[in-house]
């Protein structure tokens, strides 16, 4: 559930720090059903981040400026 949520955020809004702000908020009530130990929800919630890449995420051109990529090829290897 944690992986889901944040990827469907990161999906629809692009940001990943927005993401990491707002999955925590809608996560915890859920906190206690799900019998997770935080590490694990923090770590699916981080996970889910990276599903999707979109040009408005700094990453996405912080990715392609390293790997010296066009944004085309970017799109190719950086998304699912």
């Amino acid at each position: 559930m944690p992986f889901l949520i944040a990827a469907v955020l990161q999906t629809v809004q692009g940001s990943r720090v927005v993401t990491m702000l707002v999955a925590p908020f809608l996560l915890l009530p859920l906190v206690p059903e799900l019998g997770l130990p935080p590490e694990i929800i923090i770590l699916s919630m981080a996970s889910g981040t990276f599903l999707i890449s979109h040009v408005n995420d700094p990453f996405f051109w912080i990715f392609g400026e390293l790997a010296e990529l066009e944004p085309s090829e970017v799109f190719r290897s950086n998304t699912l």
